[in-house]
């Protein structure tokens, strides 16, 4: 399955980490997620590949199996202090985000064991449904952090040779656009993800529970009778007896924002020729949604670029883009995202709206970009 998205209600989207799944421990034993600062590249099959941090020395990202270029390497932290600009905000604990359709039934607590039911309340072809028992970890990049001028000679310095770096590691349908900034995480120590969609709408009720199991507090589990829903929570129960009773670290990533990182055309064609670049830089689209959203996004030029920025060869500058998937639906607060595995459709939440692709939809699929 691949990866979904949460969205914010307006501009911002988040994508749901289904692949790689978020864990305790790597494969490789690192204890390392995906971070803020990361740059990373999405899979054909929606999975992010981190290659190296923006914000960590070339020995830190060794450390934790990432890839920076090669020496000599200056990364954020040489000029500033990152940290200073990273904000972290709590999410409470037994939070529910769910699609429209989906009711959370009620809250039980038996014995001290916690459960969670939900059903749907009308017909409906999908819907999806987030559970952090637990609470979580919201960390971001404020958006001043793009506007610092010693942020915006970085990148506009060194935006080229990571483009040049992630060639050289052989990154799939390297284009001008295609790899991106983690600037938002959301991180969990408990989770659990359940969705379902088909073609057509289904008048059948779903119903689920999401509840702990065992004696180890942290273990959770799905119980359901319907082949219609797909589920995945954590820790698993390996991770757990790993963890030899201790309490599961905020590192299980189950949520990014991502911007993408874009070159001026000049540039890009400077540094990779049309004759060795095996793809030409993507075009944003000129609907509506994005002149009415596009006043919100984040720009490390800090805003429209000037006509004197535009026609300098001999300045790289670069600008971080918002990646929306999706279109508006006419006098509703809904949104949609579509891809070649799938659609949820979402109603807009006070807070977080929450999707993930699901198989078996037959809708248009286009990405949207706001400057």
């Amino acid at each position: 399955m691949r990866s979904g998205d949460i969205l914010y209600t307006g501009s911002e989207t988040i994508h749901l980490l289904w692949d790689p799944c978020p864990t305790l421990l790597r494969p490789d034993g690192q204890s390392r997620g995906i971070i803020v600062g990361d740059l990373v590249y999405l899979t054909d099959g929606g999975e992010a590949q981190v290659i190296f941090n923006l914000l960590h020395s070339y020995e830190d990202n060794e450390a934790t199996g990432a890839t920076p270029p090669p020496k000599p390497y200056e990364h954020l932290g040489d000029i500033l202090s990152p940290n200073d600009h990273v904000k972290v905000e709590e999410i409470q604990k037994q939070k529910c985000y769910f699609s429209d359709g989906i009711e959370r039934v009620s809250n039980q607590t038996r014995t001290n064991e916690v459960r969670y039911h939900f059903k749907t309340t009308k017909k409906q072809r999908s819907g999806a449904i987030i559970v952090l028992p637990d609470g979580g970890v919201d960390r971001y990049l404020q958006d001043n952090f793009f506007q610092l001028p010693k942020v915006i000679r970085h990148f506009r310095e060194h935006a080229p040779s990571w483009y040049q770096h992630a060639k050289s590691r052989d990154v799939p349908n390297l284009k001008n656009g295609s790899l991106f900034l983690v600037r938002r995480t959301y991180s969990a120590r408990t989770w659990g993800i359940a969705t379902f969609g088909s073609k057509d709408y289904d008048k059948t009720p779903i119903k689920a529970e999401f509840a702990q199991n065992g004696s180890d507090r942290y273990e959770y589990i799905w119980q359901h009778e319907d082949n219609r829903l797909k589920t995945n929570r954590g820790p698993s129960q390996s991770q757990l007896r790993a963890l030899q009773g201790g309490e599961p670290p905020f590192n299980q990533c189950i949520g990014m924002l991502l911007s993408s990182l874009q070159l001026d055309e000049d540039t890009w064609q400077n540094y990779f020729p049309v004759k060795s670049n095996p793809t030409t830089p993507e075009k944003a689209s000129s609907s509506p949604l994005r002149r009415r959203i596009s006043n919100s996004s984040s720009d490390v030029s800090n805003g429209r670029h000037s006509a004197q920025s535009r026609q300098s060869k001999q300045t790289h500058w670069s600008s971080w883009k918002e990646r929306f998937k999706g279109k508006r639906k006419e006098g509703a607060e809904s949104f949609h995202n579509a891809s070649q595995e799938g659609l949820v459709r979402l109603r807009s939440l006070c807070e977080l709206l929450l999707t993930a692709l699901v198989p078996k939809a037959d809708f248009e699929d286009y990405r949207l970009l706001i400057l």
